[in-house]
């Protein structure tokens, strides 16, 4: 049965009732006496409501409660929140029109500087007092200087937006009215209940592609060493016939099928038995031609584009031919024989003795593809679950320290009747816990038993569910919006659960949503709910996966407020798509847009679109007309060209992700979204601008523009943007609009920064603001890029015409923007000076430095004393003749922490006077005189 988690929404609107925005419009009567009395009304529910969660498992009359209150709720939120935009949208007209004359003004007087700049330095006192008065001043530029034109613009706009204000204010208010009389009645229903106030647990404080693979950390297995050996004895047994042997491995989801086929396939005996070993993670994704494919390539023939099966049957049978082969295939569901048949035939007739493991949930998938009995896999042992067990509960070799616990330990793994996966899980969410009474409550939990079949596994995983408090079960059940076997980004899940209020907004507080949201995550993996199936690259992300099992689980507690749709084993009616709130749909190209019977969820927030589609974007006037209220819009992958100009209606939408589509061009309309946070269009390649009015989307928290190449410019004004905390590229423009300048009022950025065309930037010698701004910045990865990403430079060109560049320019420049002692990769391309500054400090934690293409630099920099410099870069140094001690320090052993130094393309570079070792680095370099 699924649990409604009411109690996050709850505090979502009791936060909308407290909001400065609405309380602008609080003073209004028709709205002062509806929100007071909400606001009176809320923490009495707020009081019991966690208890009421706890219960309505075994109460239905108290789950219809609930499903009551989280309606109001909902609804409540979602009018307030129009409300909310209203008045920030008639903030933001007004902020139009005032700021654009003060960015005129700041335009000319920049103007002014670069002349005077030009013909000789003022002192460094008066340009210091002069840049931060005229930067700091633009908030009180007074309106003297107004346009007849434009006043009478923006004073029409003004009128129109106010008599709409008046009639949707009218309206709002009766709608504010009714929801307040459903929410009285909801509290007056609380009488026929018997609840306990509880405390709230705040933020605790403990705290999908499916792909697999070979790999196996064999220290973390227990109790398989005997269903290896049976396994390796089948696999070396000879066999007879033309049929390859095929091995199905059947059990119940959460037995270890998957780990037991990755210690075999890495098993000594079999690696060298086999000539050839291949595996391919298939779940319900089974095409003959990619997975056949896909065994091409690790026999080393590569891809092939031949979408013609028969094509490919002749390969594979080719390249297999006298070769003795192990091939597994994992997490098989199809039952269609013609297709497994496919597959089959171009392995007959290969060497004697060759042989295929499959691993199935599927007792019928097991019976068309072999003729011999399937290996049941069965439970673990208690012994050995027991060891799992205490291996997730307890630090190596602590369990003697808690002697009590042990006893309740042991009658806990008697629960888990040999399921590693549950032993996995209630030993992962004990590991933290110390008390009797959390190991008792586990223990004394009605767990069930799995003798019945698969369904009884969730009874037993909702024990880790119904541990959770009341925000992280919100956190994961959202997760259910997710299909099996899907890769999730763990930064754009944590963008998502902030887009719907799911991460609390702290006051003032120092903290951000996004740490918040960061240790809700890290919680959850804790305790097994993720998976971690690929490390942080080199843009700091991760990807993750949910277990099936754990998958189910996240669908079994929600109902049916979430839906994949497009699955022909979904089936929904429109009586609970009223009731959906989150939805993925998975098109064909044949199907419609969006389904017709998807029209009926009006309350929906999420929609991803997870089939590639270039006709996706006309469903934006559909969305429009029907979605009021979406929050999250994901049309990432889905191959779309253009983007619909009403788009700008979705007013609520706090994530849009157009990531990894074909967009050149963004309409204007999208910058009316004042309430957008997330905006991701990486790896958009084709995006050539961002709008001019991206300045308006004040809320925006993170802009992903990282691999966009044909993006030349910025748009004017982003010092606006003041919650902006991604932005992994910036390109410095001529004007002050664009100008590095309008970096150092984005006081939260943090991460990831590149900042290109530097030679278009301007710090005046004394003037501090960059450099101060840059010493606070959390940025782990910093590139710097004047006039382009790579090549030769011509710096006879890079710059006007006519224009001498000073030395101290630069050197003001490259000090101003390294002085961050977070940067633990920096990169230097096209740097100008004929050297570095030797006042500059370099981050001390650095681990990785490329300097590149910096062709008029004539010394290399004093780089021995970085105490964890481990990779070291130089290329293009065509001005270096000698690299002396000052460079690398004296003696054998030049740096602390060194593994690699790479020094290519210094065609002038005679000598180095301190390398007297070759086993400091791993080095790349021309020869020495």
């Amino acid at each position: 049965m699924d649990s409604l988690i009411v109690s996050p929404m709850v505090e979502v609107l009791f936060g909308r009732l407290t909001d400065t925005v609405v309380g602008e419009v609080r003073t209004r009567t028709e709205f002062k006496r509806e929100i007071e009395k909400m606001r009176e009304t809320l923490p009495v529910i707020q009081a019991v409501i966690e208890d009421a969660e706890e219960q309505q498992r075994k109460n239905k009359k108290l789950r219809i409660w609930l499903a009551k209150l989280k309606a109001v709720a909902v609804d409540a939120d979602d009018l307030l929140d129009e409300v909310a935009t209203l008045v920030l949208r008639k903030h933001l007209m007004k902020e139009e029109f005032y700021g654009s004359y003060s960015g005129s003004l700041m335009e000319l007087a920049l103007q002014i500087y670069r002349t005077e700049n030009s013909i000789s330095f003022v002192t460094r006192n008066y340009e210091n007092q002069f840049f931060e008065q005229l930067f700091h001043s633009r908030s009180n530029l007074n309106t003297k200087v107004r346009k007849i034109r434009e006043r009478t613009r923006y004073e029409f706009r003004k009128t129109f937006l106010t008599l709409e204000s008046i009639s949707t204010y009218r309206k709002k208010s009766h709608k504010l009215r009714e929801l307040r009389e459903r929410l009285d009645d909801v509290a007056k229903e609380m009488s026929s209940f018997q609840f306990k106030e509880t405390q709230s647990n705040g933020r605790s404080s403990t705290m999908e592609r499916r792909q697999t693979g070979p790999s196996v950390n064999e220290s973390k297995i227990f109790g398989r060493e005997e269903d290896v050996n049976k396994i390796v004895g089948m696999l070396l047994s000879s066999s007879s016939g033309p049929e390859v042997a095929v091995i199905p491995i059947v059990s119940i989801g959460g037995m270890g099928k998957t780990t037991l086929a990755q210690l075999v396939y890495n098993d000594p005996r079999v690696t060298s038995h086999f000539q050839s070993l291949m595996w391919r993670s298939i779940n319900d994704n089974f095409k003959p031609a990619w997975i056949i494919n896909e065994m091409l390539r690790y026999v080393g023939k590569g891809s092939h584009d031949s979408s013609q099966i028969g094509v490919l049957q002749c390969q594979l049978r080719e390249s297999l031919l006298g070769r003795r082969y192990l091939i597994v295939l994992d997490d098989v569901w199809n039952e269609d024989p013609d297709e497994w048949d496919k597959v089959m035939n171009p392995l007959k007739g290969s060497a004697g003795g060759s042989k295929i493991i499959l691993t199935t949930r599927n007792k019928a998938v097991a019976a068309i593809t072999s003729t011999s009995p399937p290996f049941h896999l069965e439970p673990l042992r208690k012994e050995e679950c027991w060891k799992l067990f205490k291996h997730r509960a307890f630090a190596d070799g602590t369990e003697h320290d808690f002697p009590s616990l042990l006893h309740i330990g042991e009658q806990i793994v008697n629960k888990c009747k040999g399921v590693p996966l549950v032993a996995n899980i209630l030993g992962s969410m004990l590991h933290l816990k110390r008390e009797e009474s959390e190991w008792l409550h586990v223990q004394r939990s009605e767990l069930g038993s799995i003798d019945a079949g698969e369904s009884r596994i969730l009874s037993i995983l909702r024990v880790s569910y119904n541990r959770l408090p009341s925000h992280l079960k919100a956190c994961f059940a959202y997760c259910s919006v997710f299909p099996k076997n899907y890769e999730i980004n763990k930064q754009k899940l944590i963008h998502q659960w902030l887009a719907h209020g799911l991460i609390p907004h702290i006051g003032n507080s120092s903290v951000r949503p996004e740490d918040i949201g960061n240790e809700y995550f890290n919680n959850l993996l804790k305790m097994s709910f993720f998976q971690e199936i690929r490390k942080y690259d080199d843009r700091g992300m991760a990807e993750f996966k949910m277990h099936d099992h754990i998958n189910d689980l996240a669908k079994s507690v929600v109902g049916e407020e979430y839906l994949t749709l497009g699955q022909e084993n979904v089936h929904y009616s429109e009586y609970s798509l009223s009731k959906t709130c989150h939805a993925s749909v998975v098109c064909s190209s044949s199907s419609a847009l969006i389904p017709e019977a998807l029209c009926e969820a009006k309350r929906l927030r999420t929609l991803n679109f997870l089939s590639p589609r270039e006709d996706y974007v006309e469903a934006i006037p559909t969305i429009l007309a029907t979605f009021k209220h979406l929050r999250m819009l994901n049309f990432s992958g889905s191959g779309i060209k253009s983007l619909h100009r009403e788009i700008g209606g979705l007013l609520s939408l706090r994530y849009l992700d157009l990531s990894n589509t074909l967009l050149e061009t963004m309409p204007a309309t999208i910058c009316d979204l004042c309430n957008l946070q997330t905006l991701n269009l990486s790896s958009c390649i084709e995006l050539k601008e961002l709008p001019s009015g991206t300045s308006k989307l004040i809320n925006l928290r993170h802009l992903n523009i990282d691999d966009c190449p044909r993006l030349a410019s910025m748009p004017p004004s982003m010092e606006t943007l003041q919650q902006l905390q991604t932005l992994p590229v910036y390109i410095v423009g001529p004007g002050f609009e664009t100008s590095i300048f309008q970096l150092s009022a984005m006081k939260n950025l943090r991460g990831k920064l590149k900042i290109k065309c530097l030679e278009e930037a301007i710090i005046p010698l004394g003037n501090d603001m960059i450099k101060d701004w840059m010493k606070t910045k959390e940025f782990h990865s910093l590139e710097l890029l004047w006039q382009n990403d790579g090549g030769k430079l011509d710096h006879n060109r890079y710059r006007p015409a006519g224009r001498q560049v000073e030395d101290r320019t630069h050197f003001s420049l490259v000090d101003s923007l390294t002085v961050s002692p977070f940067i633990r990769k920096l990169s230097i391309n096209g740097y100008s000076g004929t050297k570095f500054p030797d006042e500059m400090s370099w981050p001390q934690n650095l681990t990785e430095l490329n300097i590149i293409n910096c062709r008029r630099c004539e010394s290399l920099p004093p780089l021995c004393q970085l105490p964890v410099l481990k990779i070291l870069n130089i290329q293009g140094m065509d001005s270096v003749v000698h690299i002396g001690v000052e460079f690398s320090g004296e003696g054998d052993r030049p740096f602390r922490s060194p593994k690699e130094l790479s020094l290519i393309d210094s065609p002038e570079l005679r000598t180095w006077s301190s390398i007297n070792s070759t086993e400091v680095f791993t080095c790349h370099a021309p020869n020495f005189e």
